[in-house]
């Protein structure tokens, strides 16, 4: 496994473990404040190109 897919997996085995001690509500919540800083803040800006990969986008 790549390392860009060990830190992609560990993130997100991360934000599960957090999750799961959170009610459905308290997440739904969250998911809804976070969605309307979202909208306030505008779209969101488009990645910076390194130059690198440029066939896999």
């Amino acid at each position: 496994m790549r390392t860009a897919e060990r830190a992609l997996r560990a993130h997100a085995d991360a934000h599960e473990a957090v999750f799961a001690e959170a009610s459905p509500v308290a997440v739904h919540a969250a998911a809804r404040a976070l969605r309307e800083v979202g909208v306030e803040r505008g779209p969101a800006p488009r990645p910076l190109r390194t130059g690198r990969n440029r066939s896999r986008s």
